[in-house]
């Protein structure tokens, strides 16, 4: 629950900056996100009556979710940020799955690994943009209380240095090494038992 401080907004300005920060929501942005009214997250992934066993199950999941990782990569509706905390969440979600059969899965150790290390690629995308979401967050809440000016060098920085960050070759490397590893997966996921 938000402080109801940072909920209401002081003027459009500072409404703009919340929704930025991330500290309240548009109207609408439940259905938009998936989420459902009461807070509630959408279910990732379901065993459907149409699987003939948990290890199909456990196959076509792997396939829904890497494929999906794959598309927002491709996705040019996505702002950078967004295309990285999306991948990096189909990771995190998967890993979540492989945990559920993991006493049923041998390659449970190798594939675990696989994810976390390939989120692991990109995560200083994410931190850097992290570090303006945070700096937002408590320039806003201190508003009232600091001189925005006094501390605009900090955000220029952080903002240059994401920046750097988006248009450094070893991101684009990253990104294309995430592409790869994304896709071996996906061709192994077609194969792995349980037991």
């Amino acid at each position: 629950s938000r402080p109801s401080a940072l909920r209401a907004s002081r003027s459009p300005r500072a409404r703009c900056a919340e929704l930025r920060a991330g500290l309240v929501r548009c109207p609408g942005e439940f259905a938009r996100s998936g989420e459902k009214r009461s807070g509630q997250a959408r279910m990732a992934y379901r065993i459907k009556k149409s699987d003939k066993s948990v290890q199909a199950a456990l196959r076509r999941i792997a396939d829904e979710q890497v494929g999906r990782a794959l598309g927002e990569l491709d996705d040019d509706q996505l702002d950078f940020e967004k295309k990285i905390h999306q991948v990096r969440k189909r990771c995190k979600k998967m890993r979540g799955l492989l945990r559920l059969v993991r006493k049923s899965f041998a390659g449970y150790g190798d594939e675990n690994e696989a994810f976390r290390d390939a989120a692991r690629l990109l995560s200083g995308v994410r931190d850097a943009d992290t570090l303006i979401a945070t700096y937002d967050a408590v320039v806003l809440h201190s508003s009232d209380q600091i001189d925005r000016r006094a501390f605009a060098p900090i955000r220029a920085r952080l903002t240059r240095d994401a920046k750097a960050v988006r248009d450094d070759t070893r991101t684009v490397e990253r990104l294309a090494i995430f592409r790869t590893e994304m896709e071996a997966v996906r061709h192994r996921a077609a194969g792995w038992k349980l037991e």
